[in-house]
């Protein structure tokens, strides 16, 4: 992990070399407020160097070519393995160069997406920037977003805006979830579409982001068009804020009963099981139902199986299991 003079963050797969003379990194000590971080004092000609130097760093050090040594971490390249590959030279140079001329005409949020979208063209998963505590993002939508196959959801939320949990979120500002996904995509470093929506709930909350899309009002406040289950649509105007507010989660808010999969939190492989009318079921029942069950059971997070009218069985295992092999695969199950 690299920090930058402004407080930035890259985190890459390969090892760097740390230098001494590295330009004023950014510590959260315990005197320091988070909130005083997104009042940036610097005068406009120091901050142009800063991200000039940062820039020409950044620049370096992900095309640095050969082998570091440590006692360690062991023989790690100095730079980005494949530089060229996931970065050809011209697409890159040219991407460091509008950013450079871009320093004096956007914000620092600007910037920051900016090396976002270069570090995620890779399309690494491993590769991104992190998001900063200042310059816009401190401030944060205080929802908790989750993408469902069948659409975005709240699924959890502070006290203020509680009457968001459960609901189907329809639009943000002006553009639905499936415009805003494809339109956030390049900034998300992702190699597939799950990551993508995992990534994606996270980076539409802060500030900085809801603005460089054009999502917040005149007031700094969103609005979101959000739908529940036989009810009209209607619309919630939210005002980002302190990451740090307690938000509900949409099973405590909703009161919701505990289904099975969570009746032991951090306990994940245990071998819980369910019948009809939730009749407890011995593995060696499991086992007995072979004969007749298909050749896998699918264990899932909505705690359904492949066939239920064959084995109507629920498991709190969330991968799929192989009864005759006692083994767990890693194969998600959608269902």
């Amino acid at each position: 992990m690299k920090t930058f003079a402004r407080g930035v963050r890259l985190v890459f797969v390969m090892e760097y070399s740390v230098r001494s003379a590295l330009r004023r990194i950014l510590l959260l000590a315990s005197g320091l407020s988070i909130a005083a971080l997104a009042q940036d004092q610097t005068a406009p000609a120091e901050r142009e160097a800063h991200w000039r130097q940062d820039l020409q760093f950044f620049a370096a050090g992900l095309g640095a070519s050969g082998h570091s040594v440590d006692f360690h971490s062991g023989i790690s390249t100095r730079g980005q393995i494949d530089f060229a590959k996931l970065y050809p030279k011209g697409r890159f140079d040219a991407a460091i160069e509008a950013l450079e001329a871009d320093i004096p005409r956007v914000s620092d949020a600007e910037m920051v997406l900016g090396l976002m979208r270069l570090v995620a063209s890779a399309n690494v998963a491993h590769n991104s920037v992190v998001m900063p505590l200042s310059m816009g993002f401190f401030a944060r939508l205080p929802l908790t977003f989750h993408w469902f196959p069948d659409g975005l959801a709240v699924i959890g939320a502070s006290p203020e805006y509680s009457a968001a949990l459960g609901t189907r979120v329809l639009r943000i500002g002006s553009m639905t979830p499936e415009q805003l996904l494809p339109a956030i995509a390049p900034y998300i470093a992702h190699e597939n579409e799950v990551w993508l929506r995992e990534q994606a709930v996270g980076f539409l909350r802060p500030q900085a982001v809801l603005q460089h899309f054009g999502l917040l009002d005149q007031d700094g406040r969103v609005a979101l068009s959000l739908e529940k289950p036989g009810e009209p649509p209607f619309t919630l105007s939210v005002t980002p804020g302190d990451p740090r507010v307690t938000r509900i989660p949409m099973a405590e808010g909703l009161h919701t009963p505990v289904p099975l999969f969570r009746s032991q939190p951090g306990n994940f492989l245990h071998d819980s099981s369910i019948g009809p009318g939730g009749r407890t079921v011995s593995r060696a029942s499991v086992l007995r139902l072979r004969a007749r069950a298909p050749s896998r059971l699918h264990a899932g997070f909505h705690a359904r199986i492949a066939s239920p009218e064959q084995c109507p069985l629920r498991f709190q295992y969330p991968w799929q299991h192989s009864l005759g092999k006692g083994r767990a695969d890693r194969t998600r199950d959608e269902g």
